[in-house]
């Protein structure tokens, strides 16, 4: 398999989830969910999409929530890494975000994964 030059930049490895989430930003939100997390960044399918993609643009902050296993709500602070669209025109979109000062809730949900 020949990894992306993305996956090659980063440092913790990544946990295959998929959590209920929803990323805001000014009055704009788009459902979808978590599909990976780690220690850095946080994998994010949306299946609500139907804006214009520089909604997504690199270094775009956004306000990412969802529920922990734990059944708490976590509110993460992000920053758009890089934007993936398969098909022009679909409401699926990926992206990669960097998760900017995790709060002790997000270290210890992974830390919950990492242990099961």
């Amino acid at each position: 398999m020949v990894q992306s030059p993305v996956m090659e930049k980063r440092t913790s490895k990544r946990i295959p989830v998929r959590f209920n989430a929803s990323i805001t930003f000014g009055n704009k939100t788009y459902e979808g969910h978590v599909k990976d997390i780690s220690e850095c960044g946080v994998g994010y399918l949306t299946t609500s999409f139907d804006q214009d993609e520089k909604d997504f643009t690199p270094a775009k902050m956004l306000d990412l929530n969802f529920t922990a296993p734990s059944g708490e709500t976590l509110k993460l602070n992000c920053e758009v890494k890089w934007f993936v669209r398969k098909v022009p025109n679909d409401k699926e979109l990926t992206l990669g975000m960097r998760v900017i000062n995790p709060p002790w809730q997000y270290k210890k949900c992974l830390e919950d994964l990492h242990t099961n």
